[in-house]
């Protein structure tokens, strides 16, 4: 993610909490274009009966957060641009160690997730990703 390495990507790249979620800010040096990546984190756990879906322990992150579950972030149809950036892509779910629909699993959210579903696993997340540019 905004490694510099991809055909046509940006040169550099930090990451910030700014907002309250995880956003990869991406400067290119092409034409002065300001790009940012911004990555939000769906969480989810599994109730015998009722299978997999948005209630939560009270214990547990929240059902949008950061990469490591300490941030509480809106969910990504309410997530807000600042003024003079604008979408340029849609919400993406990002590839990657994970299943055929962007999850993984874990025992429960501090613990190391996996890319497939098993026995005493019973939490899950997957990364939604989405481009803004500004616009200048």
């Amino acid at each position: 993610l905004g490694t510099g390495s991809e055909p046509g990507s940006p040169d550099s790249a930090a990451v910030s909490t700014e907002g309250g979620f995880a956003r990869s800010a991406v400067a290119s040096t092409v034409a002065s274009v300001k790009v940012k990546v911004y990555e939000v984190y769906e969480n989810q756990r599994y109730f015998p009966g009722a299978g997999w879906g948005a209630k939560m322990l009270p214990t547990d992150r929240d059902r949008w957060t950061n990469m490591a579950g300490t941030v509480k972030v809106p969910p990504k149809e309410e997530t807000q641009l600042p003024a003079h950036w604008a979408w340029v892509s849609p919400w993406t779910i990002s590839t990657g160690e994970c299943d055929k629909d962007g999850w993984e699993y874990a025992i429960d959210f501090p613990a190391a997730f996996h890319a497939s579903d098993g026995i005493g696993r019973v939490v899950r997340r997957r990364a939604w990703r989405r481009v803004a540019q500004h616009e200048d």
